[in-house]
């Protein structure tokens, strides 16, 4: 099969030269030509997981520090020629750093985040490349740009978009996600994070499901106590079908 598309700003300009890959058993990977399009060709069949590998500019390493992603689980069937005719943005967010030591952000939409930045950066936990310092930020993505695919019976309620991208430490961030709804989810609805990531998602075909509580007012999903969100990608706040 094949999966085509295209990438563009959030003005809505085109993206050329970018990275994108597609990965299942392998990952494959291309730039986006002058009109932001890309395309790949000999798929085999299966969900497979799209996002972006490149960054904008001339200088990836201030890209890194500012520039998310896009990322879908696209089903291709045998033989199937897939075009997503909707548009792939890529969003910039506004981050703040350098940072050291313990961090509490309330950012757009109202989520709240706390985390330490010393897990960061060390010989051990490397920053992800190209960052060269860890700045840290969220953006909220709109409903007509959130993901198609990999949701598994969850409805999605809101989304951000994280910078720097896929910092990875067990339990790092401590999250309360308001959902943005003028009623408040009933009592005992099920809830989640949903999180964007690329081996759990081309192994499971789905998004990463993390725990998650919702609040006493039914206005709002957070980490349980001695948990947290592993990785900075894309969260959703997420609420079961039929709760």
């Amino acid at each position: 099969g094949s999966v085509a598309g295209r990438v563009v700003d959030e003005m809505g300009q085109p993206i050329a030269g970018l990275g994108v890959s597609l990965c299942f058993a392998v990952c494959r990977v291309t730039d986006t030509d002058g009109g932001g399009a890309f395309l790949f060709e000999g798929i085999e069949p299966a969900n497979q997981v799209l996002e972006n590998i490149g960054l904008p500019g001339d200088d990836p390493a201030a890209a890194a520090l500012v520039t998310s992603k896009f990322f879908d689980i696209v089903p291709v069937g045998v033989d199937e020629q897939v075009t997503i005719e909707r548009p792939f943005v890529l969003p910039i967010v506004d981050t703040q750093g350098p940072l050291t030591g313990p961090q509490q952000f309330t950012l757009e939409g109202g989520l709240e985040v706390k985390f330490s930045a010393d897990v960061f950066g060390t010989a051990k936990n490397p920053l992800p490349f190209p960052a060269t310092a860890l700045y840290f930020g969220a953006k909220l993505v709109a409903e007509n740009n959130w993901p198609v695919h990999g949701y598994d019976g969850w409805t999605l309620l809101r989304g951000w978009a994280l910078a720097v991208w896929d910092l990875e430490y067990e339990n790092a961030f401590t999250v309360t996600a308001p959902l943005g709804l003028s009623q408040p989810l009933p009592a005992g609805s099920e809830v989640t994070f949903l999180v964007a990531d690329y081996t759990y998602g081309f192994v499971n075909g789905t998004f990463l499901e993390a725990p998650a509580e919702l609040t006493a007012d039914g206005m709002a999903i957070v980490t349980p106590a001695g948990t947290g969100l592993d990785r900075s990608t894309l969260w959703f706040a997420a609420v079961r079908n039929g709760s």
